[in-house]
């Protein structure tokens, strides 16, 4: 497993961590979280295994799913959904994984 595998599958991991349980509220913005949160996951790991332009695709679109995880994330904690800072983990992660990503697709 390739390191940019590891740090968005952590990102993945944490953030599900950090709103299971979070569903009945604010159900249509955590759901819109996890959806994305996991695409960045998949799509990085399905651009591992492209090659050429396809490759530099799927790692766009992991990028732009992480973007939408971050802002999702955003408005879950201003809404109180998630304890304040506690964000700050997985944006940390999620960030770290679109430098990866925007490297590797230039």
């Amino acid at each position: 497993m390739l390191d940019v595998e590891r740090v968005t599958m952590a990102a993945a991991r944490a953030g599900l961590g950090l709103v299971a349980g979070r569903v009945a509220k604010h159900g249509d913005l955590v759901g819109q979280f996890q959806r994305a949160v996991l695409s960045q996951a998949l799509n990085t790991t399905e651009g591992l295994g492209r090659t050429g332009k396809d490759r530099a695709h799927f790692f766009a679109i992991a990028r732009g799913s992480s973007k939408e995880a971050s802002v999702a994330l955003a408005l879950l904690e201003a809404l109180g959904a998630v304890p304040p800072g506690a964000a700050a983990v997985v944006e940390r992660e999620l960030d770290r994984g679109r430098a990866m990503l925007w490297r590797m697709a230039h």
